[in-house]
């Protein structure tokens, strides 16, 4: 054993090289179980995004939001969002972590009504030869209309229901 020893002390670099990417591969094969978790949950299941809270957003985009949104998460999201640059641009104060679970609560179901309506009207786009640029406006206008029409104490007045039908 000490012949052995007495021959790895000329290679001694070489040893803790091996060593070292040891642990690495050991650090590697134990994260591996991690990574596949965050593919399948973040990237598979949430579609690639962690938050629905963007960090910068359009102000018309936004103003849409809030049109989905109670008086109170509109104000949150006001709160939270600089004032529109000149290119119309939004964007999230570095500030707003403490408020994130709330800003994701109010902005969750406006993005998935936007995005629903946005996909809406792509169809229908691609569907309908010669389709002009206002059918994302009509289309976003009808899908706000309709919402509005099924919970009219909360969001809007009961009038809405006449543009749907």
């Amino acid at each position: 054993m000490i012949k052995i020893f007495k021959q790895l002390g000329r290679h001694w670099a070489a040893c803790i090289a091996v060593v070292a990417l040891l642990f690495v591969q050991a650090y590697c094969d134990l994260s591996l179980p991690d990574y596949t978790s965050k593919i399948v949950d973040i990237g598979i299941q949430q579609g690639g995004i962690e938050s629905p809270v963007p960090e910068t957003v359009r102000d018309t985009t936004l103003q849409a939001m809030e049109l989905l949104m109670s008086e109170q998460d509109a104000a949150l999201a006001e709160q939270w969002y600089s004032a529109p640059d000149a290119d119309g641009v939004r964007t999230l104060s570095h500030d707003a972590t403490a408020a994130m679970s709330e800003l994701e609560n109010a902005f969750a179901t406006p993005d998935i009504v936007l995005y629903m309506a946005a996909a809406k009207n792509a169809a229908t786009a691609a569907a309908t030869p010669g389709a002009g640029g206002y059918g994302f406006s009509l289309a976003l206008s009808l899908t706000i209309s309709a919402i509005l029409s099924c919970s009219p104490g909360v969001y809007g007045s009961s009038d809405a229901r006449v543009l749907v039908k």
